[in-house]
């Protein structure tokens, strides 16, 4: 079978108008779930075939729903939330009922329009600098794919910073995508936090099944030149 698309609004300076906190984005993606599947589901084989198209500046970008999705779920069990200021898009995933200081599950994307010619190695240092201040002590990284304007890694941390623990939840694990096209870069961050005794689950990419997953999904993210 092959895999659902969902197109959803574009991020430009002149488009995305807000009305009733409700963008041109977020109107597609409750547009996906009540017309592409008579179910209510974006797709039959929902989260796993499911693709979604943003137009982010000078690049168009293809991503998977999040590994930490149930086989049974839909983006009915999501919440999608819109992040926008000039030069910055950020569109947020967390499982429904979830709040922003308090999620156990996160999925991030965001493109970022830049007047100068950024490389993806200064983005992604940037990014681990920034994720530092969360973490008492350094960042476990794995790279897992690199191109010219592209890299994949996963990053563990062991001890959350304190302000950063919520209910114990003092453990995070981390994939992040960084792609460029022009003067335009796209992150897709993919997050687990929780216990010591969650990170040790069976739901959790520590887990061998859950990782190779995880991978699959997180390598399938394309970024193409509007």
């Amino acid at each position: 079978m092959k895999n659902k698309e969902c197109r959803t609004g574009v991020a430009s300076g002149e488009s995305m108008q807000i009305k009733k906190e409700m963008s041109v984005v977020m109107f597609m993606v409750v547009l996906c779930l009540l017309l592409v599947a008579p179910s209510g589901r974006c797709a039959d084989e929902a989260p796993a075939k499911f693709v979604m198209t943003v137009p982010l500046y000078e690049g168009v970008l293809k991503f998977p729903l999040p590994a930490w999705m149930k086989a049974n779920q839909s983006m009915k069990d999501l919440q999608v939330m819109e992040k926008k200021k000039d030069g910055f898009y950020g569109l947020l995933f967390t499982p429904k009922g979830e709040e922003l200081d308090s999620w156990t599950r996160f999925y991030g994307v965001f493109g970022m329009n830049f007047s100068e010619d950024w490389t993806v190695a200064r983005f992604m240092d940037e990014t681990l600098g920034n994720m530092q201040k969360a973490c008492k002590e350094p960042w476990k990284i794995v790279p897992y794919d690199e191109t010219e304007n592209t890299r994949l890694i996963s990053a563990q941390c062991s001890q959350l910073s304190d302000a950063m623990v919520r209910n114990g939840r003092n453990v995070e694990s981390n994939f992040l995508y960084v792609g460029k096209v022009n003067h335009t870069m796209v992150k897709v961050q993919l997050v687990w936090r929780g216990t010591q005794e969650e990170a040790a689950s069976e739901f959790w990419p520590t887990n061998e099944a859950v990782l190779q997953e995880t991978l699959t999904r997180m390598k399938s993210i394309s970024l193409l030149k509007r």
